[in-house]
């Protein structure tokens, strides 16, 4: 029964509809961590997928996120970094 659970979960995740976007920070990302939930207009609509340092670009921070298949992004979008609370 668990190992049917797991099966049926991972199908689903791989199932899901998702577009990557690597957005790059010069600045501090300090609170950001992998899984991270990003927002658009404080809707959850994805999250980070990894942070790292740019090889090509080392005064810059690469962080590809994953957002919801069909979340309409423009090139004109900006990617912000906010605190969320402190609780």
């Amino acid at each position: 029964l668990l190992g049917g659970t797991l099966i049926l979960l991972i199908g689903m995740a791989a199932l899901e509809e998702r577009d990557t976007y690597k957005l790059y920070f010069a600045g501090s990302i300090s609170g950001l961590e992998t899984g991270s939930v990003v927002r658009y207009n404080g809707l959850p609509v994805g999250r980070v997928d990894v942070i790292r340092i740019d090889p090509k670009r080392i005064t810059e921070v690469e962080v590809p996120v994953s957002v919801d298949g069909g979340t309409i992004i423009t090139k004109d979008t900006v990617a912000l970094l906010q605190m969320q609370g402190i609780t």
